[in-house]
């Protein structure tokens, strides 16, 4: 009792500290065609529940009850034919792995395989029901749109193959059954992204990065270019008519970032070159600090410590290369 104690504890702990919430109950209900016996007719409810062991990848157990019913033009039987199921599968979040997220926030898709037991309750027909129970393989997918941040709506397919199937009994019976089934996903944690749709910020490995110091020409404008009272003082800077950060950037950005501390500030200001007109410079210088914002965020830097300023174009006419002029300017305090 107390390792079962200890081991539900661990699991609640872990969906609380976990960046996205990864279990959920998902109910459904539908109609089911058994092949070569009934049309898509027949009544089946499903109740599941699925923890994701990631954004892409987890398990599903699911709990289902098929009934057949007497008025089928293709059977004739005393009594309605029934049969409960309990499914095990993996599950993988098609979506997530193709990225979906690229074009649509609110759609993704989920393929599962694994094995389903199914045992009747009144095993009359022998099209249907050579044994009392079976364990057979099956899949499903399911299409799953979000409606709020913790309940998806869902349309699924599923499919169990070989219903029957005796393979030491060459004269066996055996069919294939197919349930189409609408449903909800409803997130055990609400206050969370479900790993559904939860994206994962890609933090760079700083390993990777060369942390060389910045090459400045020293001519270019000392308003952009000085000396402060400042723990860091680094700079971004971007090709013509682009807010686009490359390596080198990143590498100046995780400089600026490793200086800070709890009670440190970082200030954002961005610069534009003369070419273009002042109010699409000064957009634009924005844009580019904008930018450095948003990475800043994404490797964890709190958005209470950073202050962020655009000044547009600079005079660059002392300067011998008007390219550093196009820049974002980091100021560590």
């Amino acid at each position: 009792m107390k390792k079962i104690t200890l081991l539900l504890a661990l699991f609640i702990t872990s969906i609380s500290i976990a960046q996205y919430s990864k279990t959920s109950i998902e109910p459904s209900f539908g109609i089911t065609k058994v092949q070569d016996v009934t049309s898509f007719e027949t009544f089946n409810t499903q109740l599941g529940v699925r923890h994701m062991l990631n954004t892409k990848f987890g398990v599903r157990v699911i709990g289902g009850y098929t009934r057949l019913y007497e008025s089928s033009d293709d059977l004739s039987f005393e009594t309605p034919l029934s049969f409960t199921t309990g499914t095990l599968h993996g599950v993988v979040n098609v979506g997530r792995v193709l990225g979906f997220e690229s074009f649509t926030k609110h759609y993704t898709i989920l393929g599962s395989v694994g094995g389903t037991y199914t045992n009747s309750n009144t095993p009359t027909n022998n099209e249907i029901y050579h044994r009392y129970s079976n364990f057979h393989l099956s899949l499903r997918i399911d299409n799953e749109v979000k409606i709020t941040k913790g309940i998806f709506g869902t349309a699924s397919l599923d499919f169990i193959k070989d219903v029957n199937n005796r393979p030491f009994v060459p004269s066996t019976e055996t069919t294939n059954i197919f349930n189409i089934n609408l449903g909800v996903v409803i997130s055990l944690n609400h206050s969370k992204e479900h790993a559904d749709w939860y994206i994962e910020e890609v933090k760079p490995n700083i390993d990777t990065l060369f942390l060389q110091p910045t090459i400045i020409d020293k001519t270019i404008t000392n308003n952009i270019v000085n000396k402060c009272d400042c723990k860091s003082n680094e700079y971004v800077f971007f090709k013509h008519d682009s807010s686009i950060i490359d390596k080198d950037g990143l590498n100046a950005i995780m400089k600026a970032s490793d200086q800070l501390k709890n009670n440190s500030t970082i200030t954002v200001i961005g610069y534009a070159s003369p070419p273009g007109t002042n109010d699409y410079n000064l957009e634009l210088s924005e844009k580019r600090a904008n930018a450095v914002v948003s990475k800043l965020l994404s490797i964890g830097i709190n958005s209470d410590q950073i202050i962020i300023d655009y000044d547009g174009e600079v005079d660059t006419k002392d300067s011998k290369n008007v390219d550093l002029s196009r820049v974002v300017k980091l100021i560590v305090k």
